[in-house]
C-alpha cells in the first residue's frame, strides 16, 4: 500500500482506531519481513567444499569432513542465514555438476581458471582467504629460469591433480594423479620431475611421506571465492556481508590458525 494512502487513512481515524490501525500495519510488515527471511533460507544450496581427498588442510575427509574450507563455508552460510547441503565430488565431476545445476556453488580461485573458461553462468563472492600454489620438486631438480614460459625450450612433464584447473596447461605435459598426496608420492618415487600443489598441502604431505621437497616458482597466488550459479546472485549481498563479518570478528583467522599452526 502506498505511503500517502496509509497516512491519510491513519489521520482519518479516532485515537483508538489509530492505535489498532498502527498495530495491524506493524503486524503486516513484520509478517512480510519474516516471509522474506524464510525465503532466503528455506531452499538449501547444494555445494562441494572439497578439492581432492588430499587437499589438506582445506578439506580433511572422514565421516564428518573438516578443514579450513569446510568450516569457513559453514560459518558463511550460517551468518548469511542460508541453508546448505554439502556433498563430496571428484574435481572434474564438481565442474560438471556446477555447470549443469546439480550443485549451486563451489570454491575456486579465479586465477586458476583458463582464459577460455566459460564464466557467463556464475558470479563470484568477495575474496575469502588467500591461497597459493607452487611448482614443487626434489632439491636436485631445480628448473631453468624460463621455466613455464612461452620461451621455454620444451614442455616439462608436470604432476597435476586430475580435474583441477590449470591456467597455463598448454605449457606442460600433464601427468595426472588423484590428489596432492599422490603428486608428492610421485616426486618421491621420481615418477615425475615436477608437480603443482598448494603450498600447505605440499608441506603437509611431504612431512607425512618423509620426503624433502622445494616449493619452487609460484604458479598462482590469489584468493578463494565462492563461485555461485547466477540464478542465486540475489544471495550475494548476504554472502558478502557474512564474509566481511567473519573477517571483522576474527573468526576466519581463528579457523585458519586451527588447521595451520602445526604446518
Amino acid at each position: 500500500m502506498p505511503l500517502m494512502t496509509l497516512i491519510c487513512l491513519f489521520l482519518s481515524f479516532g485515537s483508538v482506531l489509530r492505535i489498532v490501525f498502527f498495530v495491524l500495519v506493524l503486524l503486516i510488515y513484520s509478517h512480510n519481513g519474516l516471509c522474506n527471511q524464510v525465503a532466503v533460507s528455506s531452499a538449501p544450496l547444494k555445494y562441494d567444499p572439497s578439492g581432492s581427498n588430499g587437499w589438506y588442510p582445506y578439506y580433511i575427509d572422514g565421516p564428518t569432513p573438516t578443514g579450513i574450507a569446510v568450516e569457513v563455508v559453514q560459518n558463511i552460510l550460517k551468518k548469511a542465514k542460508i541453508q546448505g547441503q554439502p556433498t563430496n565430488l571428484p574435481p572434474k565431476r564438481t565442474q560438471f555438476a556446477l555447470k549443469n545445476g546439480l550443485i549451486d556453488f563451489d570454491l575456486v580461485n579465479p586465477d586458476w581458471l583458463p582464459d577460455e573458461e566459460d564464466k557467463s553462468y556464475v558470479v563470484f563472492s568477495k575474496p575469502i582467504f588467500a591461497i597459493k600454489e607452487h611448482v614443487v620438486y626434489l632439491p636436485d631438480q631445480t628448473p631453468a629460469d624460463n621455466f613455464l614460459t612461452e620461451n621455454q625450450g620444451f614442455k616439462p612433464i608436470m604432476g597435476v591433480v586430475r580435474g583441477y584447473y590449470y591456467h597455463d596447461n598448454h605449457l606442460f605435459i600433464s601427468f595426472e594423479f588423484n590428489s596432492e598426496k599422490e603428486v608428492i608420492e610421485a616426486l618421491k618415487k621420481r615418477r615425475v620431475p615436477f608437480g603443482i600443489s598448494g603450498d600447505l598441502p605440499a608441506l603437509y604431505w611431504a612431512n607425512k611421506l618423509n620426503v624433502d621437497i622445494v616449493l619452487g616458482p609460484v604458479h598462482s597466488d590469489g584468493f578463494l571465492h565462492m563461485r555461485l550459479r547466477k540464478e542465486h546472485q540475489h544471495l550475494l549481498p548476504n554472502i558478502n556481508n557474512a564474509i566481511d563479518q567473519l573477517k571483522r570478528d576474527g573468526e576466519l583467522q581463528r579457523i585458519i590458525n586451527k588447521y595451520t599452526t602445526d604446518l
